[in-house]
Formats: structure tokens, C-alpha cells, sequence
């Protein structure tokens, strides 16, 4: 296991334990710890589900984490999936300490297997999308949005 690996391993454990097993999440679909991210189509080794990281996903958020998008609107919450800022894909989950849960929250992308503790990604104000610090640059809109704010007027 590379040194990324084992970092991310580690990182991983810390942000839920019911969420991982070593190297696999619990499968959307057969809810066994067989699924294996960190490529443009995560697989479930197990009953071979697999689909785009978006859709994959999406899939896990609901049927795992047991957040539905429709659901999370009505109370008022936030959806916890968005763009990962690394590869750009709507495949990052926010996980977030929910009542009785210890451990740190942070985010994990399904795609490119990145992770950001909590804290270490912030929100712009424009796009609600969660940016790297140095992309907002002590800001509260993103490069992106200062742009397309200042090529308005």
C-alpha cells in the first residue's frame, strides 16, 4: 500500500468508521463492504453494481448514508453531495457529524478518492460550490464567480 494509501486509509477511518471496512465502502446496492472507489466507475466487487462516480454517488448518499436529495431540501439542509474541486466531478461527499457520532467530518470525493478534513475546503457564496482555500483567496467568492461578476458589468 502506497503512502497515499495508507494516509488516506487512516484519514478515512477517522471520518467514519461504519462507512469503511480496509479498503471498502458498503455496495449501494448489496450493502456489503465490497465497493471500491477512486476511478471513474466505482465497483462493487461483490454483485459487479457499479455506474459513474456521479451516479454511484449519488446511489451511496441515499441508500447508505441514508440522505435523500428531496428530503434534505424539505428540512432545510444541505445536500451533501458537490463538484470535488480536485478532478471536478459532482462526486463529493460532505459527511457531517450527525447526533451521537464522534470523529472528525470532512469530505471524500468518489472519484479521485481525494480527502479534505473538515475546515479545509470553504464555501463560495456565489456557487455554493466548496473551493480550496487558495482559490478563494481570503474571499468569499470563488476565482470563477469574481470573474463572471466582474465580466457582467
Amino acid at each position: 500500500m502506497s503512502t497515499k494509501n495508507r494516509a488516506l486509509s487512516e484519514t478515512i477511518k477517522k471520518m467514519s468508521k461504519t462507512i469503511f471496512r480496509g479498503k471498502y465502502m458498503k455496495c449501494p446496492q448489496c450493502h456489503r463492504y465490497k465497493l471500491v472507489i477512486g476511478n471513474a466507475e466505482p465497483v462493487c466487487e461483490h454483485c459487479e453494481y457499479t455506474g459513474e462516480a456521479a451516479d454511484v454517488t449519488r446511489d451511496w448518499v441515499t441508500n447508505v448514508y441514508r440522505v435523500s436529495e428531496y428530503g434534505a431540501i424539505k428540512r432545510g439542509d444541505e445536500w451533501p453531495i458537490s463538484e470535488c474541486p480536485e478532478c471536478e466531478q459532482e462526486s463529493l461527499v460532505h459527511f457531517v457529524r450527525r447526533k451521537g457520532e464522534s470523529g472528525p467530518a470532512g469530505f471524500l470525493c468518489f472519484s479521485c478518492e481525494e480527502v479534505w478534513p473538515e475546515g479545509r475546503l470553504k464555501q463560495c457564496d456565489g456557487c455554493q460550490r466548496f473551493r480550496k482555500p487558495e482559490e478563494l483567496e481570503d474571499a468569499v467568492y470563488c476565482n470563477e464567480c469574481t470573474r463572471r461578476a466582474i465580466g457582467s458589468f
